[in-house]
C-alpha cells in the first residue's frame, strides 16, 4: 500500500534493506544520530549504500564530540555532495596548526583553539539547529501518558506464565521484589 510516513527501527532497515531500499524517500530523519558517527558501523554504511533520499536530517540529544572524524562522519551522512573526504575536512581545520614538514599536530594555544572554534562554528551555522531544553520548556505541551492494555498472544502468556512460575518475574503479591 501506500503511506506517507515510514517510523522503524535501525534493526528493521538493515534486515529488510533488499525491500525498503528500492523506495525513493524524499525525507529520512534519523533519530539517535550519535549512531551515524561511526562510519564503518553496519548501520552507517547500509544507510549511506543502499538507501537514497533527495534529504537527510539527523537528530541528537547530545551535543557534538570534539572529535573532527565524527562530526565529518555526521556531515558527510546529511550532504555529502558538500563533505566528501575526511581527509580535506580534518585538513581545514588542522593544517594551519600542524608541524611544518611533518604533518604532526601540536599543542594548540587559548588563542588558536578559539579560532578553530570559531571556524568550526561558522561551517556548522548553515547545518545545524540547536535547541536546549531550558530555552523551549515553557513552549512544550504537557506530558501525557496514556496506558493502552492489549492481550497477549499464546506463546507470550505461556512465557510470562513460565517466568512467574520459576519467579524470573515477580508478580506483584508480595513484596520481595
Amino acid at each position: 500500500g501506500q503511506f506517507q510516513v515510514l517510523l522503524t527501527t535501525y534493526e528493521y532497515i538493515i534486515k529488510n534493506r533488499a525491500h525498503l531500499s528500492r523506495i525513493r524517500w524524499v525525507h529520512m530523519i534519523i533519530d539517535e544520530g550519535h549512531r551515524m558517527k561511526n562510519t564503518q558501523s553496519k548501520l552507517a554504511q547500509t544507510l549511506t549504500q543502499f538507501y537514497h533520499s533527495r534529504y537527510r536530517l539527523i537528530l541528537m540529544g547530545t551535543p557534538l564530540q570534539n572529535n573532527l572524524p565524527e562530526l565529518w562522519a555526521l556531515l558527510n551522512f546529511v550532504l555529502p555532495k558538500i563533505f566528501n573526504s575526511v581527509k580535506s575536512f580534518d585538513e581545514w581545520f588542522n593544517t594551519p596548526f600542524a608541524n611544518s614538514g611533518t604533518g604532526d599536530k601540536i599543542e594548540l594555544n587559548e588563542e588558536e583553539a578559539l579560532l578553530i572554534i570559531r571556524r568550526l562554528h561558522k561551517v556548522l551555522r548553515p547545518f545545524l539547529l540547536r535547541r536546549l531544553k531550558k530555552d523551549v520548556e515553557s513552549e512544550l505541551p504537557d506530558k501525557v501518558e496514556k496506558v493502552i492494555k492489549v492481550r497477549m498472544s499464546a506463546l507470550q502468556s505461556q512465557l510470562y506464565k513460565q517466568m512467574k512460575k520459576y519467579k524470573m518475574i515477580a508478580d506483584g503479591k508480595d513484596n520481595k521484589g
